[in-house]
């Protein structure tokens, strides 16, 4: 996710936030079992992509230092990224949860929503985080782990200012 620094740090936009209790939250896997009519987009089977350089409004954009980017992952992930040729820093949510707000160390993606957002029982499947991401047709606990782990961090970023923190 990345958030720009400059004379306006703060988002003019922000999302709405989630009253208390969990009144208005986005629509599970609970509230899906019982409205069929709710069911995700399915999306047909296509051939991958062939490889092809990144567009230069993509690779300026990763490039710019004035640009942060945040989100929930593992050492393995920011190694690769850091060791690739564009050398990206990205910086993990939970290290500025704790620094911030004391959040544990190796908190969990639902354990963050709950205790800097106030989303009670976000829950991720751990077997969706291990799924084959490389297949044609993914899955809606794919799907859904993907939105949860990104569209999280950029809320709490918001919430807790992490452009002042990765300064």
């Amino acid at each position: 996710m990345g958030l720009r620094n400059g004379p306006h740090p703060r988002p003019r936009c922000l999302p709405p936030r989630l009253p208390p209790g969990g009144a208005g939250r986005p629509v599970g896997l609970q509230a899906r079992r019982h409205a069929p009519a709710l069911r995700g987009v399915e999306l047909p089977h296509l051939p991958a992509p062939p490889r092809r350089p990144l567009p230069n409004a993509l690779r300026s954009f990763l490039m710019d230092q004035n640009v942060i980017r945040v989100a929930l992952w593992d050492h393995a992930i920011w190694a690769m990224l850091w060791s690739s040729r564009h050398a990206l820093l990205v910086g993990d949510v939970r290290r500025a949860a704790y620094a911030l707000m004391r959040c544990g160390r190796g908190a969990t993606m639902g354990q963050l929503a709950e205790e800097i957002m106030g989303i009670p029982g976000m829950r991720m499947d751990e077997a969706a985080a291990y799924s084959d991401w490389e297949d044609q047709q993914l899955t809606h606990q794919q799907i859904q782990y993907a939105c949860h782990a990104v569209f999280l961090p950029f809320l709490i970023a918001v919430e807790l200012h992490l452009w002042e923190y990765f300064l």
